[in-house]
């Protein structure tokens, strides 16, 4: 399949499989190309991008429910460059260090 023809409202994960052991989520699905990143960015970074992630409930989010699960309110937390920092918006909104 052509990943550069592929439009989706939906964030990249969704539709992918997972795979979740000791701790560690790991994520199966095709590889996107060039085109398909620059499309998915340019779609989603709007204005209100940051304004969405912290009014994201987690507690109803697969993603934001694992998140909650295995990070912990009081640890510092390093985010390791996946996006433009949509999970961290969300997570430092409820207050975890990030």
């Amino acid at each position: 399949m052509n990943t550069s023809s592929k439009k989706t409202d939906t964030p990249h994960w969704q539709g992918r499989s997972r795979f979740v052991s000791r701790g560690r989520i790991e994520w199966y699905g095709e590889q996107g190309d060039e085109r398909y990143w620059y499309d998915y960015w340019k779609a989603r970074l709007t204005a209100n991008y940051y304004m969405a992630a912290e009014n994201t409930s987690l507690l109803q989010d697969e993603l934001g429910r694992i998140l909650l699960a295995y990070l912990s309110p009081h640890g510092l937390h390093l985010e390791a460059g996946c996006g433009a920092g949509y999970w961290v918006a969300a997570l430092r909104h409820r207050r975890l260090r990030i």
